[in-house]
C-alpha cells in the first residue's frame, strides 16, 4: 500500500492537458483522463500510458482526442531529480506526520494520429493536515511546457482536483 498510494498520486498527476490553435477559439477547459490496466489503478512504473480527451479543443480538432503519455521525470520542490521510490517515501512521511507532501512532474504526450506532442510541467500538492482519501481535493496545477509538430505553439494551464469517491482525476484550465 505504501508505494501504491505514494505512485498513484505521481500517476494521478499525469491524468489531463490543454491544447489549442491561438486565436482559433475562446480560452476554455478540456480534460484528458489516463487508461490504467483496471481504469483507475495506474500501473506502478514509468510506462507510457493511454490517455483520451473531450471538451470543445478537441471537437474543433484543435488537438488529438487519444495517445500516449510518459512521465519524462520527477523533481523535488527544490528542483532536484528525484525517484518515485523517494516520492513515495516522501508522500509516506507527509500522511505520517499530516504535513505536506509536494512534487513536479514532467510529462510528454504524443498524438495517436502523429500529428504532434506536448509536454507538461505538473505541480502535485498533498496537506495532509486536511487532505483524504475520499472527496475531492484540489492537489494542484499544470502548465504546458513546449509543443512539437501541430502543438509548437500552444500554452495554457490549469488546475487538478481529484475525486476519490468518484475515481478520477480532473484538469480544468485555459488554453492559448
Amino acid at each position: 500500500m505504501r508505494r501504491s498510494v505514494g505512485v498513484l498520486a505521481v500517476s494521478l498527476s499525469v491524468v489531463s492537458v490543454v491544447a489549442c490553435d491561438p486565436g482559433s477559439w475562446d480560452p476554455g477547459g478540456i480534460e484528458f483522463h489516463l487508461a490504467g490496466p483496471d481504469d483507475f489503478t495506474l500501473p506502478q512504473e514509468q510506462a507510457t500510458i493511454p490517455f483520451t480527451a473531450t471538451g470543445h479543443p478537441v471537437d474543433e480538432a484543435v488537438i488529438c482526442a487519444n495517445g500516449t503519455t510518459t512521465i519524462h521525470h520527477l523533481e523535488s520542490k527544490d528542483g532536484e531529480i528525484t525517484t518515485e521510490q523517494e516520492w513515495a517515501d516522501r508522500f509516506d512521511v507527509a500522511r505520517e506526520n499530516e504535513g505536506t507532501a509536494e512534487l513536479y512532474s514532467f510529462q510528454d504526450f504524443e498524438c495517436a494520429d502523429e500529428s504532434g506532442g506536448f509536454s507538461m510541467k505538473i505541480r502535485s500538492r498533498f496537506d495532509f493536515s486536511s487532505f483524504e482519501f475520499e472527496g475531492e481535493h484540489d492537489v494542484g496545477f499544470w502548465e504546458i511546457d513546449e509543443g512539437t509538430g501541430a502543438y509548437a505553439n500552444l500554452s495554457g494551464s490549469g488546475d487538478i482536483t481529484i475525486d476519490w469517491d468518484n475515481e478520477d482525476v480532473k484538469y480544468d484550465g485555459d488554453a492559448r
